[in-house]
């Protein structure tokens, strides 16, 4: 069960599970196949979850042909039109054009590697000659979110971070 925060979009909401349910901060959220955002805070029997759509969300991503790392940045006023900002892709010889998957990547603290984010919808050569930014179409539909998978071992557990021990 979601709720969000009234608005059209699902920026931040609560889902219905919580620690008694295995659910920590950092747990990563999905839908579909897509990534939704991540747990910010957790109770006994809920949990907050800032989507990358947020204006606060920024997610360390990569091309999934090149791995070529990039930023993508939530917008809510992008969301309006169905996308989501990325900057900072390196402009090298990689060719990367619209429909390429972009995913999380591996330089990411707190989300798993892999998970899928959406598709290049337009890209372009930054001022600076050095950069690349544009769009993407999110894997997910977050006008219509209603269930969220949550993956309840977080990325720290599974690279033997700090809370990763028994008892801890």
């Amino acid at each position: 069960m979601i709720a969000n925060n009234g608005s059209n979009w699902f920026a931040t909401f609560t889902i219905d599970k919580g620690t008694l349910d295995g659910v920590k901060v950092d747990s990563n959220v999905l839908a579909g196949s897509g990534l939704v955002g991540i747990v910010t805070e957790v109770g006994p029997n809920y949990a907050q979850v800032r989507s990358i759509i947020d204006d606060a969300s920024n997610v360390s991503a990569m091309m999934l042909s090149t791995s070529d790392t990039c930023m993508v940045r939530g917008d809510l006023e992008l969301m309006s039109d169905g996308r989501l900002h990325f900057e900072k892709l390196p402009n090298n010889d990689n060719v990367v054009e619209p429909g390429e998957q972009v995913v999380t990547s591996h330089v990411s603290s707190r989300f798993l590697q892999g998970l899928f984010i959406g598709y290049v919808s337009d890209i372009d050569v930054d001022a600076n000659n050095l950069t690349r930014s544009g769009y993407i179409t999110p894997a997910v539909d977050f006008s219509k979110l209603q269930e969220v998978l949550v993956i309840t071992t977080t990325k720290r557990e599974m690279t033997g971070g700090e809370d990763a021990g028994e008892g801890e």
